[in-house]
């Protein structure tokens, strides 16, 4: 009894792989980003209001710098990550450091801060002068930029699998 795989098992297999892939999975992803960005910008809206309407601005100094780059395989891709320490006095006298994402500011330079004197200053970080607002309407953008990656990958997928079709 020969029982041989027929030679287009493969090829329909690879075939609903990738619809899965481009029409169910990569969209869902990208949707399901979105959503979440989405439905979570009226409380991180509130949360920032929130710690604004309690914070202290003062004047911070960057202590350290670190800035690291990492490459794969012989230049197949590399990535980057920046980090700041950041040293300045409660207005009660205490001495904070804390780390912020990498800004423009080089060591040894003044940077505005921001902290809760009421909660942990060690939560405290540089205050690059946005808004609330303007921080919602970032989070939005991004969360619409998700969601043509969503439709991107859609429109990739009925397009590859239409010149496969009209190539058969």
């Amino acid at each position: 009894m020969n029982r041989s795989i027929p030679k287009n098992y493969n090829s329909n297999i690879n075939d609903w792989l990738g619809k899965l892939f481009f029409f169910i999975l990569l969209p869902g992803f990208f949707w399901s980003v979105a959503g979440l960005m989405y439905v979570t910008i009226p409380d991180r809206y509130r949360t920032e209001v929130d710690f604004r309407a309690r914070a202290v601005r003062t004047d911070g100094i960057v202590t350290k710098k670190n800035q690291k780059t990492t490459c794969y395989g012989g230049g197949l891709g590399c990535s980057s990550s920046c980090d700041v320490t950041v040293k300045f006095q409660t207005d009660w006298g205490k001495t904070i450091v804390f780390s912020n994402s990498c800004t423009s500011a080089k060591e040894n330079q003044t940077v505005p801060v921001l902290y809760d004197p009421d909660s942990s200053p060690v939560k405290a970080r540089i205050d690059i002068g946005d808004s609330p607002d303007s921080r919602r309407t970032n989070d939005f953008i991004l969360s619409f930029i998700f969601v043509l990656f969503g439709i991107g990958s859609l429109v990739a997928g009925f397009s590859i699998y239409e010149t496969k079709h009209t190539q058969d």
